[in-house]
């Protein structure tokens, strides 16, 4: 017997039309009125600047990188991402190796990862190509002007952003070129568009 969402899909064909379908948070009605919580509380703190959803995890990140700068760590700190994350690329490379399709490097290193979705705002899928805006801007600007960072926007593409998705492409076998940032839109573009499987395009352009 079939299951969709905890329930069969000969139920789920008779449910009424007026009955909204499943979410899959059924059961976790406690947790997500938390989470929306926190959410309305963050983006309600606008002192002393108007903080975003993602604000904790910017200052964190934002953090991390100014230690590792002060201390001469950028290099370890480049390869450490990749490390740290290793255990997840062998999955997404087994996956890709599987279906001979580049652009599921691309699913996994955005898509499909909380470290992505939860730092940017959103993100614009084509085939072979991943589009969003910087998430460090706001917070980087508010924590310069009293003195917590000293690194510029460019430092944190170039010393963070830029070796991690490489580093990420590179284990996965493939290559990307990252566009240069000064705040805005950020572009990842696969090298090898041309050999993304035909419907991995037209499952990505569903989205």
């Amino acid at each position: 017997m079939s299951m969709h969402w905890g329930i069969t899909v000969e139920a789920e064909q008779r449910r009424h039309p007026f009955v909204p379908a499943p979410t899959g948070l059924e059961g976790r009605e406690e947790e997500l009125g938390m989470a929306v919580r926190a959410l309305v509380r963050t983006l309600s703190d606008r002192t002393p600047y108007p903080h975003e959803f993602n604000d904790a995890l910017v200052k964190s990140t934002l953090t991390h990188i100014q230690f590792c700068r002060n201390h001469g760590l950028v290099k370890e700190m480049q390869e450490h991402q990749v490390k740290t994350l290793e255990p997840v690329l062998k999955r997404v490379k087994m996956v890709m190796e599987k279906a001979g399709d580049p652009e599921l490097a691309l699913v996994g290193m955005f898509d499909r990862t909380a470290c992505h979705y939860q730092l940017v705002k959103y993100t614009e899928v084509e085939p072979g190509l991943r589009r969003f805006p910087c998430p460090f801007k706001l917070v980087l600007e508010q924590g310069k002007r009293i003195g917590q960072y000293d690194m510029t926007i460019e430092d944190v593409h170039d010393q963070w952003c830029v070796p991690a998705w490489k580093g990420y492409a590179s284990y996965l076998g493939v290559e990307i070129d990252v566009t240069e940032c000064h705040g805005e839109m950020v572009e990842v573009r696969l090298k090898q568009i041309e050999n993304v499987a035909e419907p991995a395009r037209e499952t990505v352009a569903a989205r």
